[in-house]
This record gives C-alpha cells, structure tokens and sequence, in this order.
C-alpha cells in the first residue's frame, strides 16, 4: 500500500503541463473524439480547443483531416478517462466545464503517464537483472529515465505518441531477445510455440499503431521464427515459416488496420504522403538544435552495446543496429509542407521538441546491448573488467548530465523546446536550472490548486498505481518460484499481455464502427457542417503553412545553410 501511495503522489499534477503546439491538439483531439463525443468528425474538438493544429482542414471527402495515428489514444485512454471523472467531481467547485473537459482530464493523463513509465523501468530493471549485475542494471534503468527523452514526454508531453511507443517497443524487444534466446538454447520446443511469434507480431503492430514507421519492426518476429526453425529439414522449416507466418501477420495487422480505417475515413486511402524527401542525418545526430547525439549523449553508449554485439557475433545484434540505423534515417527525413498535404515535416527536429522526440519510439531497441556490453566485461581480465567498469559507469553518468540539465531548462523556460537552438544558446539553456530565481517562477507560473492535485491522485493515480503494482508484484512471485538468479538463458516466462492487446485490439475496431456510422448518421443530418468546418479550418491551416518559410529562413540563419 506504500508503494501505491508513493506512486501516485510522485505521479500527481503538482504542476500544469503546457498544450500550445499542433500535435498535442491532433491527439486531444483523438481522445475526445474517440471515447467522449464519439464521433470521427473533429471539428468540435478543434474549435474548442482554439489551437491550429497544423494539419487540421476538411479533406475531399468532407470530414477533417486528423493525421496523428491514434494507437496511442488506446494507451492513453485510462488516464484520460479517469481525468474526465475527475474533472466531472470538480465541476462547481472551483472549476469551470471548459476546464473539466479539456484540462483535468489532460492532468489525469500525465499521472497515467507517469505511472506508465515508472512500470517501465521497473521492468527494464528486473529484465536486466537476470542478464548483468545489479550495479549495471540500475546504471542502464537511470540512463534510460534521464538519458532520454522518456521522461520529459510522460511529464511535460504525455500527449505526444513517443512514450507510449518506447514502452511498447520495450516490452517488444524484451520479449523478442528472451524468444531468440530460448529459440538457440531448445530450437525444437521453441519451433512448436505458435503463441510466441503472435505474441511479438501483436507487439509489433501495436507499436506500428502508435507510429507507422516502426512497422519495419516487424522483422523482429520472422527472425526469431528463422532461429527456432534453424534444425528443421529445408521443407518442413518453409512449411512452418508460412503457416507461423500467415497466423502472426494477421495479428501484427490488427492494430495497423484500426490506423488505416481512420486513414480511409478521412481521405478515401493513405493520403498523399508524396514529395521529395532530403535526409540530414547529421544535423539529425549533432546539430545543437535537437540533435539526438548532443541532447542525449547516452545514446552513444547504447549503440557501443550494440557495436560490440555486432563484433562478439551475438545472435539479432546486426539486426538491432540496422533498424535503428534506419528510424534514424526516417527521422532525419524533411519534406515541404503544402497546404492540404497529409504529411510534412517542418525540420529535421520534428518541430517543436526535446532532443530527437521522434527517436525515442526506437530507444529500447538499445536495451540488448547492455547484455552484450556485460559479457564482454566477463570475458575480461579481471583488472581490466574494474578498469573498463568504472569508464563505463563514469561515461554514463556524465552523458545522462545534458539531457538532465536540459529537462530541468524545458521546465523552468518551455521555449527550450521551440526555439532555434545555436552553440550560445544551448550553453544557456544548460545553466537555466541553476538559478532558483528560475524555479521559483515556473512554480508561481505552474502551481495547481491542491484540492485538484489531491482529486486527481485519488481519482486517477492510486486505482492505476494499484494496477500496477499488483502486475509487478505477480512477476515477482513468478519469478521467486525459481532461482533469484536463474541459469541462462532464463525460461519463456508467462506473459498474457498479448492478450489484451489482442482483446483490446478487436474491441477497437468493434469501437471504431461505431464510431463511423454515428459520424455518417451525424453529417446526413446535418449536411451543411463541413461546409462549415472548412470555413473556419481551411484558411486558419493555409496561414499556418505559410509561415514554414520564415521559420526555414532563421533555421539556416542560426545553423548554416544546410540546415
């Protein structure tokens, strides 16, 4: 009970959480579209919000574009909801309806997030555990919380998909090196498990849901099924990897195809995702202004994990590295926006952000190299295995410094995250944290009413800290009825997530009908409401459009012309 309360006070809006950027209008917009007013139309929403979200206009098929994938409102959605109940308490006393439905039910979700993320590295920490020593466990669970963006996206951002990407392409590439590892060690169990590769597909696709370009993670399922068929005659191993195959790709697509239903809703098909695409890969990695190598340095030691993995031979490790090589290319990806274009990108940044947001998604594919980093210290001298431990272990925590000062700047000046970051810049930016001045101000600025804070940690964090206290709680006792310490590689233990996302992914696409015919109904009864919408919308997105150039124009005065 402790820890329930520990959680959700750690996890209660103390503070505000700042909305004014178009991403976080598009996924408002999801949530209360989706499982409030319950229609796909949007247009209330983005009225009531008073926001310009960037792609927002009526579209040739007469309804407003909404291009953020909405896996992610799925995730979000017990927090959201909590929040609106919480909302809906505070109603009279002391808060307005305007405030009941868009903002608690937002500070809801960042408790949620919160939680979310506590869960994480709880289970990245335990995962490791039985792999490395306790020291480079915790060392590699700290990296992860403040050597990445993660936790700026569940406190100050939990709108944004990112988060919620990372801890499902955690949980994917967990499950994925526990299968791999148990395909080597017992191949002909392993080949006769059909539950594990629909396990990792349902993984995959959600996380493709989330956001579309981790959908090449996907090849994370057919390599584990090419390792446990590895001792089957050439025959039966292309009969199996059909069979497994056809079964698994049908559950990665469940989730995928919630994304492209709305996609043909809203255009008639995928849209036009067309136009010349210019890669900036450095800028991407080094730039001051974002760049995922100056922000996060940390990463750099996550891809030596995978680097050293690639050189000692361990099994999926070249193909880590590749799919990370390529979301950083994604990533690095600019396109013009036009008007009424589906989807662009403004800068290689991604706009508005903390470090490289549009990385974090890819982050816990990092998590194997830590493995593979502790067993090439075992195969050192031990000398050399102390020397190199304290390099580490000293790299580390210098390269989590940055992000950490740069967290602490984002809160006390948010135009840390917006504004062109030069070399002079980011040095101040890196001092804003030391001044209390600063801090006392964004508290004045920041602070809730406490009746709220309280509202919302009772309403919203102790049922979900107990949700998931008790989930961790079972993984222990699951875990203390074998060996603290098991023999490796450690069994497949029992995991029956997949099946709610299984369940949740088919009760979505039920919801999601729903949905469609109450929005059809609504237009024929009243056909004059697009018209409408677009009145308002179309002119308000074409101006905000039209502004990308200036911003293109300081962008190469501050950072060069290649920028």
């Amino acid at each position: 009970m402790i820890a329930v309360v520990a959680i959700a006070a750690i996890s209660a809006p103390w503070v505000n959480i700042l909305t004014d950027n178009a991403d976080s209008a598009g996924m408002q917009a999801h949530l209360h579209a989706i499982f409030e007013a319950r229609d796909l139309l949007y247009d209330d929403e983005f009225a009531a919000l008073r926001m310009s979200p960037l792609f927002a206009f009526v579209t040739e098929r007469g309804v407003v574009s909404n291009h953020w994938p909405a896996g992610a409102s799925f995730l979000q959605a017990p927090g959201w909801l909590l929040g609106r109940l919480a909302g809906l308490m505070l109603v009279g006393d002391g808060v307005s309806e305007r405030a009941a439905t868009w903002t608690v039910p937002l500070l809801g979700l960042r408790c949620w997030a919160l939680i979310v993320v506590a869960w994480l590295v709880a289970r990245v920490h335990r995962w490791l555990l039985i792999r490395v020593d306790r020291h480079t466990a915790t060392l590699a669970s700290v990296a992860l919380l403040l050597g990445t963006p993660l936790l700026y996206y569940a406190a100050e951002s939990p709108l944004r998909p990112h988060l919620w990407g990372a801890a499902v392409v955690a949980v994917l590439t967990m499950r994925w090196f526990d299968a791999i590892e148990h395909a080597a060690a017992d191949p002909e169990r392993a080949s006769a498990s059909l539950r594990r590769p629909v396990e990792l597909a349902l993984y995959a696709g959600l996380a493709t849901a989330v956001r579309p370009q981790l959908a090449i993670l996907a090849v994370l399922v057919a390599h584990e099924r090419w390792l446990a068929s590895a001792e089957m005659s050439v025959i039966d191993r292309l009969e199996l990897l059909v069979r497994h195959g056809a079964v698994s790709g049908a559950a990665f697509s469940i989730w995928p195809l919630l994304v492209l239903r709305m996609q043909i809703w809203m255009y008639g098909g995928l849209g036009d995702y067309g136009g010349e695409v210019s890669h900036h890969v450095r800028a991407f990695l080094l730039s001051t202004h974002h760049g995922a190598l100056i922000w996060c340095p940390v990463l750099v030691l996550g891809l030596l994990g995978l680097a050293i993995g690639v050189a000692g031979r361990e099994r999926g490790a070249a193909l880590l590295l590749v799919l990370f090589a390529a979301q950083i290319w994604l990533d690095a990806g600019t396109r013009e926006i036009e008007p009424f274009r589906v989807l662009g990108t403004r800068t290689w940044a991604g706009g508005t952000a903390f470090g490289p947001r549009k990385l974090l998604d890819a982050v816990p594919l990092l998590l194997p190299g830590v493995v593979w980093i502790s067993r090439w210290l075992a195969g050192q001298a031990p000398s050399e295995r102390r020397r190199w431990r304290r390099r580490l272990g000293a790299a580390t925590l210098l390269a989590v410094a940055p992000t950490i000062l740069l967290f602490a700047a984002s809160i006390v000046d948010p135009n840390v995250c917006s504004a062109i970051m030069d070399g002079d810049r980011l040095v101040i930016a890196l001092g804003l944290g030391f001044d209390p001045g600063n801090w006392a101000q964004a508290w004045a600025q920041r602070a809730l009413p406490l009746k709220l804070t309280l509202t919302v940690a009772a309403v919203v964090g102790l049922p979900l800290a107990t949700l998931v206290i008790l989930e961790l709680r079972r993984r222990t006792g699951l875990a203390a009825r074998g060996s603290p310490r098991p023999s490796w590689p450690p069994s497949w233990p029992p995991n029956w997530q997949w099946i709610a996302v299984l369940i949740a992914g088919l009760a979505a696409h039920a919801w999601l009908l729903h949905l469609e015919q109450r929005s059809a109904a609504l237009l024929d009864a009243d056909p004059g409401r697009m018209e409408r919408a677009a009145a308002q919308l179309n002119p308000w997105h074409e101006a905000t459009v039209a502004e990308i150039p200036r911003h293109q124009a300081q962008l190469r005065a501050r950072l060069g012309p290649d920028s």
